[in-house]
């Protein structure tokens, strides 16, 4: 209801959807799909970064002495530039392809800098060694988070490795430096020291806890490569989703080329079968006039362009107004009203469809070929439903009403007519709408049938 109430913020949700997506809001393939995840991940990992850099710097005035606060709020401040730039970055294809990996190279610097040496540029109130015990390697942590955001395995687990091996070479080069003392210089070695000894040198100044220090880096080399696997996993069920949902919606838009939409939804979310069902429904039998002679006297390949564009032509008109097309043979074409979807106004929809079919053949020429178009319209019982094998299946129906529809059809010879229906449409399409042609005999019938014609065709 809020939404409903605020098309104004409403559009700003849209765009914000838009702009984290780089673009598109629904992507149209799957390969659109993978370069907007992409790029929805760095964007998130962005937006992650700045909430990180908002909630470190409300800490500052809290949790760092007043002498260091202005550098350490500078570096949180350089610190969300970064994050932002990389934002705005994210959709330029440069950056997807080797302009990120100099994000988190610049990125790693940042940190590594801020955790090792503080303040590069001033005083510190910590020695080199005493920093280490202040536990800013959590920071490293937050990071690797935040680039699990992007759902790239590759970068996650680079990322680790490349913390990972950082912080062991910083425990060997400062272990080695002179002066620094570590668990080796106990009194006795490691294994035969007492408790007073390790907490006289635990407590020294100097003192630096290699050990910890390694854990950290087996710790983050471990839970890169749970993230890396988590973000594998998430990005294949995604990428699987992309192709599926690529070939529902290709499957949906070729078989809406000749269904109304609602009528493609009921099928694709029955996954392709109907069970068979006896209502009453309109058959459209079309066909072109003379057509047999034509084809005989025209190349074979030309005949198929012409009938490919006459059906693609003719299928959009019957879907437009509530039909689908069952079936194709040879020059005719079959089309229900009211199956599989009910359609109360069933026969004027049909003698519509058939109006427009004739003005469009009127109009048009199918790969320079003028056709004629014949009409037959009934309405009845019919059963409707998916039909064939298990490997080939189609929709279609069956019943003497689809056979009444083919015999108007050729009934239009005899009396000059471009369509003709029975008695049953007729009622439904009313008297003014339609005229009495004749009373025939119908083959297949035991009593005659009054015939007519919409006075719209």
């Amino acid at each position: 209801m809020a939404n409903s109430g605020n098309p104004i913020g409403r559009h700003a949700v849209l765009k914000f959807r838009q702009w984290l997506n780089g673009g598109q809001l629904v992507p149209g393939s799957a390969v659109e799909a993978r370069r907007a995840e992409n790029i929805f991940g760095f964007r998130v990992a962005g937006l992650g970064r700045l909430v990180f850099c908002l909630a470190f710097a409300l800490y500052v005035p809290l949790g760092f002495p007043q002498e260091t606060q202005t550098e350490v709020l500078l570096g949180v401040a350089g610190f969300a530039a970064i994050s932002a730039l990389q934002m705005a970055m994210a959709d330029r294809g440069w950056f997807r392809r080797w302009g990120r990996y100099c994000f988190v190279a610049l990125d790693l610097t940042v940190i590594f800098i801020a955790v090792v040496f503080r303040n590069p540029f001033g005083d510190n109130l910590w020695t080199l060694v005493q920093s280490f015990r202040l536990e800013y390697f959590l920071f490293f942590f937050i990071y690797l988070g935040a680039v699990a955001l992007t759902n790239s395995p590759g970068l996650v687990l680079g990322v680790g490795v490349l913390i990972s091996a950082s912080w062991i070479v910083t425990t060997f080069v400062v272990t080695q430096t002179a002066g620094t003392l570590t668990w080796f210089d106990l009194p006795g070695g490691t294994g035969n020291s007492n408790p007073a000894d390790a907490l006289e040198l635990f407590l020294h100044p100097d003192f630096f806890d290699n050990s910890a220090r390694l854990l950290e880096a087996l710790t983050m080399m471990a839970l890169s490569g749970l993230l890396a696997l988590a973000a594998w996993r998430g990005r294949r069920t995604f990428r699987r989703f992309a192709e599926a949902e690529e070939e529902r919606r290709l499957v949906r838009d070729t078989f809406s080329k000749y269904v109304p939409e609602e009528a493609a939804r009921a099928l694709l979310s029955h996954e392709g079968i109907l069970q068979p069902v006896r209502r009453d429904a309109c058959i459209l039998f079309a066909d072109i006039e003379g057509f047999t002679r034509t084809s005989e006297q025209a190349d074979p390949g030309r005949v198929l362009t012409m009938l490919n564009a006459y059906y693609d032509a003719v299928g959009e008109v019957i879907a437009r107004h509530g039909g689908i097309v069952t079936q194709f043979q040879g020059d005719g074409l079959l089309a229900t009203f009211s199956a599989p979807l009910a359609e109360p106004n069933m026969a004027l929809s049909a003698c519509a469809a058939a109006a427009d079919i004739h003005e469009l053949v009127a109009g048009h020429a199918f790969d320079g070929q003028h056709l004629n178009v014949r009409v037959g319209i009934a309405t009845g019982p019919v059963i409707a439903g998916t039909l064939g094998g298990r490997a080939r299946q189609s929709y279609t129906v069956i019943g003497d009403t689809v056979n009444l529809a083919a015999r108007l059809e050729q009934l239009n010879k005899q009396h000059g007519t471009r369509t003709l229906i029975c008695d049953r449409s007729s009622a439904m399409v009313g008297a003014a709408a339609c005229r009495f042609v004749t009373q025939a005999e119908i083959r297949g019938r035991s009593a005659a049938m009054k015939i007519y014609c919409p006075t719209a065709s």
